[in-house]
């Protein structure tokens, strides 16, 4: 008798838990995240993202986008993560302040969401093509990562600049930037791997040269306290996930 109820209440599960996809397959159309594809015109629009799983055709053909330096990335457009960079780039354009990034929905979905674009980002820093404000618009896009996640970006990024493919002024900004004033190094400067990296790029490059005394502020806390005297930025929100719902409402809109 038990072993049955068990088994009626795992067939109820199940069937909800079915029901609870169907409705999502209904509900989801296709949220880019590096690319998307409008269908051909001998193709019906994607009804749901089951339909677009298994009927796209993945890369096969995809040409570089000519316009995206001028026009930005447009819905639909297939898309590489350099391109999304300059895609950024031209949506915010000439800019001052870091938080004026958040102009472009692009940026804003990787940075909230880091973790996902850390792989992307340090292949990006790697590559020399790029220019040192775009990639300094990877970096800012980071800042939400855990600390354990940003020592280790960071100690990649300590390899690049030894292998002189990360600049020096970039490397600097790795390990501090005042951007929302959550960066992960300098707001957990006490937290053992944190002391642990920075230390030993200090005693590497030496504690009189630029980085060093950079780090000594981190280190000492200088920073972390300078910044907690300061306003509280107004742009703290942008840190939290996407909701659910503004994700689903959002799926129609033109990204760049």
């Amino acid at each position: 008798m038990l072993c049955l109820m068990v088994l009626m209440i795992s067939k109820q599960r199940a069937i909800r838990f079915a029901a609870f996809v169907f409705c999502m397959s209904m509900v989801f159309t296709t949220h880019h995240v590096e690319a998307t594809r409008k269908p051909d015109d001998n193709e019906r629009d994607w009804v749901n993202w089951v339909q677009y799983l298994h009927r796209h055709l993945g890369y096969q053909g995809h040409k570089e986008p000519e316009d995206i330096a001028v026009n930005g990335c447009k819905w639909g457009t297939w898309v590489t993560f350099p391109n999304k960079i300059v895609a950024i780039a031209t949506k915010v354009g000439p800019w001052k302040r870091p938080e004026e990034l958040f102009r472009s929905l692009d940026f804003i979905a990787i940075y909230k969401h880091p973790r996902s674009y850390q792989e992307h980002c340090l292949a990006y820093l790697a590559d020399s093509s790029p220019t040192e404000q775009q990639k300094q618009i990877v970096i800012y896009a980071l800042e939400c990562l855990w600390v354990e996640a940003y020592v280790d970006f960071a100690k990649a990024c300590y390899q690049l600049y030894k292998q002189q493919l990360l600049s020096a002024s970039l490397f600097q900004m790795v390990l501090s930037f005042e951007f929302l004033r959550i960066h992960p190094i300098v707001t957990k400067y006490k937290d053992r791997s944190v002391q642990t990296f920075l230390q030993q790029v200090q005693s590497e490059l030496g504690p009189d040269t630029p980085i060093g005394l950079q780090i000594e502020k981190i280190l000492s806390g200088k920073l972390s306290k300078a910044w907690e005297k300061k306003r509280e930025s107004p742009y703290l929100h942008y840190k939290d996930k996407l909701p659910f719902v503004e994700i689903i409402v959002r799926h129609d809109v033109s990204r760049c």
